[in-house]
This record gives structure tokens, sequence and C-alpha cells, in this order.
């Protein structure tokens, strides 16, 4: 279930914030990009394996996952996760992912739940096809960007958390269905949790036992785009949705997401995070249109 929030905000950010704004943040140590196999067993003194957006870990309120490494395997489907590895050229991280269908009667298909690397809830991409009794789908992996990773402080991969419902698909009358719930450590490296990635320029937009929610940081990139990152961490037992209403720039209409017209990036303003969960969420103020509407500095920048 997904709850929708209401939040009135006026965040009114200060030229001065944009002063010494430069390009991209310093690329990830390549020396963190993940090259070992996934563990069967966290490292030594690791911390649990809670995704956590608060002190108390409220996404395992039931057993209804269950607790695998790298495989999980019944009497109807198989699936495996492989080695996590790094694409240069794409800028993003892939992982090869095998499903199984051990069954005689019935398609099977898998639905990516959610995804967090070291406790913090990121976009993965995947494609899911229908697999048919007999056969194994192994070609498409799933995969999460550099740049969501960075925005979330993340320079190592060193926990990986894969909630996935492996179901029946089509029109059978045959029932089945399983939560299972991957949880890898590409890195073999010590690991916890870590604190929220805030900057000088931070911004608090909401702060409750319910939810947090703030600016963390905005750059400057090299063509002229702005990048605006923002924290959102749900700390009730329910998943939300949030966007923002109207957006503003220098006291401009800004546009909504999906128009073409407008400032942002399609749907960058959107943002959905699980319960128990911290996202980081980037939002791209287009130069072009910024151009378009005569603005040559921005001064300010408000959402409700």
């Amino acid at each position: 279930m997904k709850k929708q929030i209401g939040l009135i905000l006026a965040i009114i950010l200060a030229v001065a914030i944009f002063a010494g704004c430069g390009g991209n943040t310093a690329d990830p140590d390549n020396g963190n990009k993940p090259t070992s196999a996934p563990t069967d067993s966290a490292p030594t003194d690791s911390t649990d394996n809670g995704e956590q957006g608060s002190e108390t870990d409220t996404s395992e309120e039931t057993d209804e996952y269950i607790k695998v490494a790298n495989s999980y395997e019944d009497d109807t489907a198989a699936m495996t996760l492989g080695e996590l590895s790094y694409n240069e050229a794409e800028k993003k991280y892939e992982l090869p992912v095998s499903l199984k269908n051990k069954s005689s009667s019935i398609n099977i298909n898998k639905t990516i739940q959610l995804l967090t690397v070291n406790g913090v809830q990121v976009a993965c991409k995947t494609i899911n096809n229908a697999v048919e009794p007999g056969e194994t789908e192994d070609e498409y992996p799933i995969s999460f960007t550099e740049e969501e990773l960075k925005a979330a402080g993340i320079t190592s991969v060193d926990e990986l958390v894969l909630r996935t419902d492996i179901h029946v698909t089509g029109w059978h009358t045959e029932e089945y269905g399983v939560l299972v719930k991957f949880i890898l450590y590409p890195s073999g490296k010590l690991f916890t949790y870590p604190d929220r990635k805030m900057t000088d320029k931070a911004k608090v937009i909401a702060d409750t036992k319910d939810y947090y929610i703030a600016i963390t940081d905005i750059t400057k990139e090299e063509n002229g785009d702005y990048k605006v990152t923002f924290i959102a961490e749900n700390n009730t037992a329910e998943n939300f949705h949030m966007m923002w209403e109207a957006t503003y720039v220098n006291g401009i209409d800004a546009g909504v997401t999906h128009d073409p017209d407008s400032m942002f990036a399609d749907y960058s303003c959107l943002c959905s995070v699980y319960k128990g969960c911290r996202k980081y969420n980037v939002m791209t103020i287009k130069a072009d249109k910024l151009k378009e509407k005569g603005i040559e500095k921005i001064d300010e920048i408000s959402f409700t």
C-alpha cells in the first residue's frame, strides 16, 4: 500500500548557497568497485540486516520473507544472483539474475519489490519476462546507477539487500508465490549503516517521528544544469509516495515533472519510499529551460 503524504513546504535557497558549487563530485575510488562474488555470510562485526531509515527498523514486522544469500530454490522455482560488477561505460552497477521454472504446467515471473545498498533504498531496472515450464531466464541483469549512490555518499557496495516476489503469471488456475529476501556482501568489507549525508548547504524540510525530509546538496554541472539532492526517510510501517505539487525558480513557475516545458527533468520530483527506509533523490533543473525562461542566474528555488 502506498501512502501519499501532503506537505506544504517553502524552501528558499539563497544565491549564496550556490557560491562555489562546481561540477560533479569526485568519482568513487576505483579500488572500491566490487570484484568479489557474493558471500554467504556477513563479514565479521557487520550489523544486522534490516534496512534502517531511523533508529528503529519498521520494515521487519513479519517473517513473510525467506532470507537467503545469493540463491533460492523450491519445487517450482530456482533463482540465483551472480557477481556484482561495475559498467564503466554506462556508470552503473549490474547484478546478473537467473530464474529457472522447474514446474511442468505454469509460467512464473519475478517482481523486484525493493533494493537497498548499504541500507539506502535505490532505484533499479531489469526486464521481467515470463518463464515457461522447464525454461531459464538469465539474459537481463538488475542494474542501478552510480549517480544515485553518489547522492547517498556511497563509494563501496558493502551490503546489498533485494526483496523479490517470485510468482505465477498468465492464466493459470494453480497458485504459486514466494517472497524472498536476498542478502549479499559484495565487497567483503566490515559494514555499518552510514549516517545521513548532509552538507553545509542542507536545509531540513520536515523532521518528525514519522518522516525526515531535507535538501542535502545543490551543485551546478558543467553543462549548466543544477542538481538538487534531497533525502527522505520513512519511519512508519507503511510505504509512502511524495511529490512536489508546485515548484518555482526565482518566483517563476517551473512546471510539473511530466510537462515537456518543465524546468525539471522527467519525474525527478517524485519519490516513493519503502517503510523503514531512507532514500536520496536527485532533481535536475535543466539549463536550456532556464534560458528559455530568461533566467541567467538562480537566486532562489521554492517547493510547495
